[in-house]
């Protein structure tokens, strides 16, 4: 009675200290919960001890409850310890060092005899798990890194280590058992466990009120379950059914630890099962292809848009070389197809490690498009939009190779400035569509009359260039120009009606009247001028003095 006692007051105590933690709707719903819970087992203990005075003993069966609980104990830690972030809240971790803990020290305490270090394992079990678990308070704390596993590998070593030296030195401590009774101490030492379960209990069932979740419930039910075994072992006697009752009561805690690791896996399995199933689809979904390789370059795996760019099946081209799919020159940045046709293509390589092999994953796409679409601008940067001639820029990158070339050769080549006569009076008379369609007429006029690898452009307006390579006298630029004079020359129809089209030519050599572009360009262009001062429609060298043109010819 006087256990009884001791134990309602105790009770009382705590339910009044705990009363300004938490909301009194949720203190009191707790509150009364528990009691609900306390008075079931507290009759059913009675009932039992009143029904039977006698005594089980089986250590083997003992032994088989606390083995079992305390890996379950220890696997929830590993997991807890495991699925821990710098995000988690602090009470992952408190409670697996307690989890730790307990399970070794149960460990021990199923493995020795019964006898005093028998029941002080136990004692203390229940005392450092309580107060492990009242770390859920410590709300502040944040655990990352090595300390996630850390910590509660510390918390099983030291607890290991008092195990061990309570096994080894038995005769100093102090007495646990008086003909099968619990003394004092030990009684203290689980009450006090089970109080700071109790707390633990509470604190973590207004975490679960504020946001439910199936972990915060978890360890509502096993603080209250390991709380509730803890206060009722001063009712119990070594082997007596409330003994029993209480073991079965901390295995069932562990069981549902146990039994939610098995959920936790189970969602784990679930999700990595999902994850592969969405890499999967977006990998299918994908336009790029993706081909993994080992070292070697031998193919383990693509994904169908493979298939699609190259037309090998993917089962087929397993085993195979990477260069299956490169072009017979090894070219990285072309892919061969399976009907022997290439295409331009772009890869990326991302090396990773997977069970100490080193792979490459090969993100492959077909950059056709892209490439015609780099080509088309790169050929509006460099060409007309009306006549689809080289324009100023790529004409003056082409004078500079001309001039190179012609240099390092000792060669000569003729640059040729083209003006319309009286291009001005039809554009303005017959509107910009019909001079552009004219000018449209005189580029194609002008691609007829030089040969491959000589170059026209236009440079705006009605002005055009040529560069005519390869010219060994004066006489070459002369039957050039006499060609394009009488091809441009002659009745043109224009909104309807004919019309004289006549053109000036200047004529600048290479070296003869410069050896730079800008030079070239402007004797030319001077020389144009002076045909249209000598009435147009024919073409003119730029005249040099003699002394000059003589020193600039190259040797023959």
């Amino acid at each position: 009675m006087m256990r009884r006692g001791f134990f309602v007051a105790i009770w009382i105590g705590w339910g009044h200290e705990q009363r300004g933690m938490m909301k009194r709707r949720h203190s009191e719903e707790f509150r009364w919960t528990f009691t609900a819970l306390l008075c079931v087992f507290l009759t059913v203990t009675l009932v039992i001890n009143s029904l039977s005075k006698s005594t089980w003993v089986s250590i083997p069966l003992h032994s088989a409850i606390e083995t079992a609980g305390a890996f379950a104990a220890l696997a929830l830690a590993a997991l807890l310890s495991f699925l821990h972030t710098n995000d988690s809240p602090s009470y992952r971790i408190s409670t697996a060092m307690g989890l730790s803990a307990m399970g070794l020290l149960d460990l021990l305490h199923a493995a020795i005899a019964p006898g005093d270090a028998f029941v002080w394992l136990h004692g203390l079990a229940t005392a450092f798990g309580g107060l492990l678990f009242m770390g859920v308070y410590l709300e502040g704390l944040r655990f990352g890194g090595r300390t996630r596993f850390a910590l509660p590998i510390l918390a099983g070593v030291a607890a290991a280590i008092l195990g061990l030296l309570i096994s080894r030195f038995t005769t100093l401590l102090p007495q646990a058992l008086l003909d099968n009774q619990f003394a004092s101490g030990t009684l203290i030492v689980n009450i006090l466990g089970g109080l700071m379960f109790l707390a633990a209990a509470q604190r973590f069932y207004s975490i679960h009120r504020a946001k439910p979740s199936p972990e915060t419930l978890l360890f509502t039910l096993m603080s209250l379950m390991f709380g509730i075994a803890g206060l009722a072992f001063p009712f119990s006697n070594l082997w007596d059914a409330t003994w029993w009752m209480w073991h079965l009561l901390r295995l069932a805690a562990y069981a549902l630890s146990l039994g939610y690791v098995a959920v936790l896996f189970s969602d784990i399995f679930k999700n990595l099962r999902n994850n592969e199933a969405l890499l999967r689809t977006v990998l299918e979904s994908l336009d790029s292809g993706i081909v993994t390789v080992d070292a070697k370059g031998t193919i383990s795996s693509c994904n169908p848009a493979v298939e699609r760019m190259f037309g090998y099946l993917a089962s087929s081209l397993a085993g195979k070389n990477i260069k299956l799919l490169m072009s017979h020159t090894c070219d990285w940045t072309l892919g061969q197809r399976a009907d022997g046709s290439s295409f331009p293509m772009n890869i990326d390589l991302s090396p990773i490690t997977q069970d100490d092999n080193k792979l490459f994953i090969l993100q492959i796409s077909d950059i056709t498009e892209h490439r015609m679409r780099e080509q088309q601008l790169s050929h509006q940067a460099h060409h007309d939009t009306l006549t689809q001639l080289p324009n100023r820029l790529l004409f003056m990158d082409r004078l500079s190779q001309s001039i190179a070339q012609a240099h390092r050769h000792e060669q000569m080549f003729a640059v040729m400035f083209l003006d319309l006569d009286n291009f001005k009076q039809i554009n303005d008379k017959l509107g910009h569509h019909v001079g552009d369609r004219l000018l449209d007429h005189v580029a194609k006029c002008l691609n007829g009359c030089i040969r491959e690898g000589d170059t026209v452009a236009r440079l705006g307006g009605d002005e055009f260039v040529l560069i005519i390579l390869d010219v060994t006298n004066i006489e070459d630029c002369e039957t050039v120009a006499k060609k394009i004079l009488s091809t441009i020359s002659g009745d043109f129809e224009l909104a309807g009606k004919p019309h004289q089209i006549t053109c000036s030519i200047g004529i600048s050599l290479y070296p003869l009247h410069g050896e730079d572009a800008d030079t070239l360009i402007i004797q030319a262009d001077t020389a144009m001028y002076q045909v249209k001062m000598e009435g147009r429609n024919n073409y003119c060298l730029y005249n040099v003095p003699e002394k000059i043109a003589l020193a600039a010819l190259p040797c023959c």
